[in-house]
């Protein structure tokens, strides 16, 4: 469109304007426009001349014409591009150019010029490849001889217009008798066709000429050889405008453009929809049918009206005048039609002149003429039934007896229900009940209480269809007997034009015809395929009128509007051929037009709508196409689908508001757009858009990278065949390394692993030796014969010589698993190194080897591990005599230098030669292993890891012949507020009982005696060691009564009867372990106060720890000390003798028990069920049992164990406390008192109560009261 603000391209949805400095064009005043055959545009502008517009390239070129003697800035205001290419113009020198232009090479090649000026130029025509010119002086024909162009006038009339419509035919209007006259090439005859007609432009087309005056457009029908046919219809009007152009596009639609009044399009209207105008204000408000071609038309305040659809014709009726009608209605039973007026009442009448008032309620919405009843819907008093045979009204209400208020609309169905549209949802009354006195009216449930229901409609398949405002469409599927309703919904998003809906009437196929505020809609009952008509289909408004529709009984539909009715049947709708052509109107990345950024139009060597494909760089996988259908019909009716093959596996569909298809982020492939367009009708267009789209790959994706990427491939193969030779071999020779390394520690670890559990093993046997021979030895039955006295001595020795080495195993068993860690004590280091190197005396005398002791001073004290330096100075001792020959000495010295304490063990052996040096303190290496002096090859070994456990370093000298020194240097640890301890050699082996730890004297103090009630204690020896079990009875049996289980099974079922004083268990058992015994001891409320003691051979701190987890009273290792075995077991029962007596000392308090022990739970039961029942003198021992769940044996036994008492006295205390508490009060009486407490007998009440205060009862009241008095 040429205009003054630039070139206009309109694509039937949106402009895209070309103006100054667009893409080489420097001109905003466009006059005139044509079109060459290589689909060039060659552009007339009012002050740059003449362009060419490329528009593949979408690119303009100025034509230089100067050397032509013509203004650069010239106005050209007629153009045309004959059949040869050739370009005419009229320029404002009043000169006629031709000009021949070179497309391929894009130059001029001749430029010529007519001799002869003509002022004005209405139109440049070609016929019969002549040029013609019509202008205010007549018709001319142009010539071309040599390099002249020649101009040869044939007509001297004023032309305003003239087109070719025929090989030798102009029409043209003469502007001076306002004529249309045809004039004849080969004839040069000239003939009129019509007079007093004003015509500016026209065009002709399938023998129809259309033209434009200053206030009308036309058509005329008429064939070139038959003259006219008819006579000139006018097809729009407008205001008085001058038309400068007037096109007939491949659609037959028609363009008219204006001299500053723009433009306007006309276009034939496909589906025969009449339009009528002129009844009354044309607000329609009511349609009513009533025969063939009779309808009655209510308006919204001109009355009724009686329409007669073939003439067009309609009459008003009289007494209607200036009403409002919204209802009409038509009586088989009376013959009488019967109208609402709004503020007036209802009326009946037969003619105009015969009508009469039935009823004075006003605003009547609806009505429903059914055999002798009319019913009638108020917008503010309900629904009413009137009977036209005795004129009496009955007001109608629901089930739950409330008016309806404002009733809408009234419709019947096929089984003659009534349904009612109320502004309290959609009711129904039963066809059954429509003729009784009291008809009620039946709620549909299971609706929207939002939805506004208006129209109602039953369709051809029998559904219930209502509209509402602004919500949609329903559809009641579904309807039970209770009236509950099932609904399907139809809203904008499934295709209607709008969700407010002003009627529904259905057609004579079963298609449902709808009235919205935004067109008509149609919708297939069966497929649910929706249609819609809007003013392009020659509705008379967007806007309809409420329940203002009808139909007739040949199918005609009447619709009411703002404007008008509209009358038309569906089956003259034709369906139409589509011709639409899907082209891409924009292409943006990343939002950008490639058309307005130059940046991205360099991808693009053509103009989007011409691009046949589109290749783009990797890093520009975002965009989208702007598509349009160039149909210029109804454009916001066509519908669209797209698919990128390779991203979308279906079509995918979009409306004309939504014309762009994105895509963001796609990987580098090749794909293929596709587009496809269809018509409101559901018809597509056989054109399809096709365009292939390649997004490259990055550089380090395309092939000769990849041709890099393998030959780098290849030599990385190979640089890695010899880095992976060279690294098999490496790997095979490491390999046999490991291996040997591996089998190596497999066999340490194993050896390891034996002296571990032989160490272990060798525990039991050896208590089975120490503790019998220790007994021997105390008993002094053989000091008298001293060869025995030695022989048991001797055995005594080299059974903890042996005890030693088993704890050398054990240690050197923690150390190589990294458990072995330091228990630091404070103590007198002098003493405790002189009383280890004391016991060798017997060894070395043996031996006949000398030993000498000596010490910086007596009192070195620092904190140290006494089992972990017992063990190092046992093994340097050991080694020293071990290979020190008879006559020889061994020496030890301890001195204290720069806070550091060095040990010193010199002997006058053999000593080390000098290659044995190297491997001294290596693990199992020993000097002598054939000798029969060899060891095991841990001991020093041991020792270094001690020693540097202590943070200290460990040194020898040694000279072959001469004898060795080891040097022991330990950092001495002090603290000086440290109370000291004295340690003795044996506090290693049982640190965990130094507190029960006894001097020789302790035989002579006096002991506490341990029998209770004149029995021994009894103890539960639990081992699976039979000899264990004979040993530990032997040595404890002079002092307690022994019992015997050698499992935990057997033990646990001998403990709840027996009630044993303490369980000695051992822990490694099969089936119930010693740990499993203790916690179910510990948690049984019959055996929890059983003290347990744990006996292992396990010695670990977390063997120690996880024994006193389980609740153990004392965790003793194995070998033990028969003493401290006795004194331990003696220590445990003698303190619990020790809290029995504690407990006797104070009274039993009640109800004050407050901890959670099992002991203290069982007591705070035993006392609430005494409480509970302290009334009763009937209760007995057997009733507190029965409560908590034990025998009397067992209750005797854990309250003997606990509080010291029998059961029947810790009751009687209780029930004493209790007497005295009441007797404190003063309010009773001792008889009152006596019952009170479950006494029957009162004299022997006083006895128990004098033996518990020493004091009668009478007496302890009276004291009682008398000191509250002096306080």
């Amino acid at each position: 469109m040429a205009t003054n603000d630039g070139l206009n391209r309109f694509d039937g949805y949106e402009f895209k304007v070309y103006g100054y400095q667009s893409n080489g064009f420097n001109s905003n005043l466009i006059v005139c426009i044509d079109e060459d055959s290589h689909g060039n545009l060659w552009i007339g502008t009012a002050d740059r001349g003449v362009f060419l517009f490329n528009s593949v390239k979408n690119e303009f070129v100025s034509l230089n014409l100067g050397h032509s003697g013509i203004d650069k800035n010239f106005t050209c205001d007629k153009i045309l591009v004959d059949s040869k290419d050739r370009v005419w113009f009229h320029s404002s020198d009043e000169s006629i150019y031709l000009v021949n232009y070179d497309f391929q090479n894009g130059k001029i090649n001749t430029v010529l010029r007519s001799t002869l000026k003509l002022p004005y130029i209405s139109d440049i025509i070609e016929i019969d490849n002549t040029i013609m010119l019509s202008s205010e002086d007549g018709l001319y024909e142009c010539n071309v001889d040599g390099d002249e162009l020649l101009l040869n006038k044939l007509l001297g009339c004023p032309i305003a217009s003239a087109i070719v419509i025929s090989s030798s035919q102009i029409l043209y209007s003469n502007l001076e008798n306002h004529q249309l006259c045809l004039y004849d090439k080969h004839t040069c005859k000239v003939s009129t066709l019509l007079e007093n007609c004003d015509i500016r432009k026209m065009v002709y087309k399938n023998k129809r000429l259309f033209y434009a005056t200053t206030s009308t457009v036309n058509v005329l029908t008429f064939d070139v050889l038959h003259a006219i046919e008819s006579k000139p219809q006018v097809i729009a009007t407008y205001s008085y405008s001058y038309p400068q152009t007037v096109v007939l596009d491949k659609n037959d639609i028609l363009w008219i453009g204006f001299f500053k009044s723009g433009f306007m399009s006309i276009r034939e209207n496909n589906k025969p929809i009449d339009l009528f105008r002129g009844i009354g204000n044309d607000h329609i408000s009511s349609v009513y049918t009533f025969a063939k071609s009779d309808i009655y038309l209510g308006t919204e305040g001109s009355g009724l009206y009686h329409f007669n659809s073939i003439t067009g014709n309609a009459r008003l009726i009289p007494f209607t005048a200036n009403r409002i009608v919204y209802s009409t209605a038509y009586s088989n039973y009376t013959d009488c039609m019967y109208v609402s007026l709004m503020y007036d009442g209802i009326y009946s009448f037969t003619s105009d002149n015969d009508y009469k008032k039935i009823s004075g309620l006003r605003n009547v919405r609806a009505m429903l003429a059914d055999g002798k009843y009319l019913w009638i819907g108020t917008y503010n008093k309900g629904l009413f039934r009137y009977d036209l045979s005795t004129g009496v009204m009955k007001e109608i209400k629901t089930s739950d007896n409330k008016e309806l208020k404002i009733v809408r609309n009234i419709v019947k169905d096929h089984k003659g229900n009534i349904w009612v549209a109320s502004s309290f949802g959609l009711k129904v009354l039963e066809s059954a009940d429509l003729y009784i006195d009291n008809p009620v009216l039946n709620s549909v449930k299971g609706l929207d209480e939002l939805d506004y229901i208006v129209p109602v409609c039953e369709d051809l398949n029998h559904n219930i269809w209502y509209g509402t405002l602004g919500r949609g469409l329903r559809k009641i599927v579904d309807l039970d007997e209770n009236h509950n309703a099932c609904v399907e919904n139809f809203s904008s998003a499934d295709g209607l034009s709008s969700n407010t809906i002003k009627s529904i009437v259905n057609g004579t196929d079963g298609t449902l015809w709808i009235s919205t505020n935004k067109g008509i809609n149609s919708l297939n009952i069966n497929t649910q395929r929706i249609r819609s008509y809007d003013i392009f289909d020659g509705l008379q408004d967007y806007e309809f009128m409420e329940l203002s529709a009808g139909v007739m009984t040949n199918g005609t539909m009447i619709f009411g509007g703002v404007n008008g009715i509209n009358v038309f049947r569906p089956d003259d709708f034709d369906v139409i051929d589509f011709n639409g052509s899907p082209t891409l109107v924009d292409f943006k990345i990343f939002n950008h037009s490639v058309e307005a950024d130059s940046t991205y139009s360099a991808y693009f060597d053509k103009s989007v709508s011409f691009t046949e494909h589109i290749e783009l760089p990797y890093n520009l996988n975002t965009f989208s196409f702007q598509f349009s259908s160039l149909d210029y019909r109804s454009p916001y009716k066509v519908g669209y689908e797209y698919m990128l093959e390779g991203v979308d596996d279906s079509w995918i569909s979009t409306s004309a508001f939504h014309r762009e298809a994105f895509y963001t982020k796609l990987p580098s492939g090749e794909y293929m757009f596709r587009l496809r367009v269809r018509n409101s009708d559901g018809v597509y267009s056989l054109n399809e858009l096709s365009i292939p789209v390649i997004i490259n790959p990055p550089f380090w994706r395309t092939w000769y990278a990849y041709t890099l990427y393998f030959i780098l491939l290849v030599l990385s193969l190979y640089r890695f065949k010899v880095y992976y030779t060279s690294r098999v071999q490496r790997r095979n020779a490491l390999y046999i390394a490991n291996m040997e390394k591996r089998k190596t520690e497999e066999l340490l670890e194993k050896e390891t692993t034996f002296f571990t559990n032989i160490s272990h093993e060798l525990r039991t046997p050896l208590t089975l030796i120490h503790s019998p021979l220790s007994m021997i030895i105390e008993s002094g039955k053989y000091s008298s014969d001293k060869y025995l006295a030695g022989m048991l001595q001797t055995m005594e020795h080299n059974s903890k010589f042996l005890l030693s080495l088993v704890n050398q195993l054990m240690n050197f068993s923690k150390s190589e698993k990294g458990m072995l860690s330091l228990n630091l004590k404070y103590g007198n280091f002098s003493s405790f190194s002189k009383e280890v190197f004391q016991q060798f005396t017997y060894w070395a005398k043996q031996k006949g080897v000398g030993l000498e002791y000596s010490v910086s001073r007596s009192d070195i004290s620092f904190l140290f591990d006494p089992h972990l330096m017992e063990q190092i100075i046992y093994n340097l001792v050991s080694n020293a005599i071990k290979h020190t020959p008879a006559g020889g000495f061994v020496s030890f010295t301890v001195n204290e230098q720069d806070n550091k304490i060095n040990i010193s063990v010199a002997d006058s052996g053999n000593g080390i030669s000098d290659n044995l040096k190297t491997h001294l303190f290596e693990r199992f290496y020993s000097q002598n292993k054939n000798s029969a002096e060899g060891g095991t090859g841990i001991g020093l070994f041991l020792t270094k890891r001690l020693v540097e456990i202590h943070n200290g370093n460990i040194t020898f000298v040694s000279e072959e012949g001469k004898g060795t020194v080891f040097h022991v240097v330990i950092p001495m640890i002090t603290e000086g507020d440290m109370v000291t301890e004295n340690i003795s050699a044996n506090s290693g082996e049982d640190e965990k009982f130094a507190d029960v730890l006894r001097s020789e004297s302790c035989e002579h103090e006096e002991m506490i005696d341990i029998e209770v009630d004149g029995e021994s204690p009894a103890i539960l020896i639990v081992d699976d060691n039979k000899d264990i079990c004979n040993m530990l009875s032997l040595l404890l049996s002079d002092k307690y009564k022994i019992m015997i289980a050698h499992d935990g099974e057997m033990a646990w079922n001998m403990i709840p009867d027996l009630q044993p004083d303490l369980v000695l268990s051992d822990i490694m058992m099969p089936g119930m372990n010693g740990l499993e015994l203790c916690e179910r001891i510990k948690q049984d409320v019959r055996t929890s106060h059983i003290p347990v003691v744990l006996l292992s051979a396990k010695t670990t701190l977390q063997d120690y720890f996880i024994g006193y987890k389980f609740h153990a009273d004392a965790y003793c290792p194995k070998p033990f000390d028969n003493k401290i075995m006795k004194e331990l077991l003696n220590s445990i029962i003698t303190n619990r003798k020790r809290i029995l007596q504690h407990k006797k000392v104070p009274a039993i308090k009640i109800s004050e028990v407050s901890t959670t022990s099992t002991d203290d739970k069982f007591l705070e039961k035993l006392v609430k069920i005494i409480e509970d029942n302290i009334t009763d003198s009937s209760f007995q021992i057997e009733d507190i049992c029965k409560g908590l769940g034990v025998t009397a044996l067992v209750l005797n036994k854990k309250l003997k164990a606990l509080m010291g008492v029998t059961a029947n006295a810790f009751v009687r205390s209780i029930r004493m406390k209790r007497a005295a508490e009441l007797l404190k009060t003063g309010r009773y009486s001792v008889s009152e008192v006596t019952y009170d407490v479950g006494f029957n007998d009162l004299k022997y009440f006083r006895e128990c109560f004098k033996k518990e205060f020493g004091v009668l009862p009478q007496q302890y009241k009276e004291q009682s009261i008398q000191t509250d008095l002096d306080s």
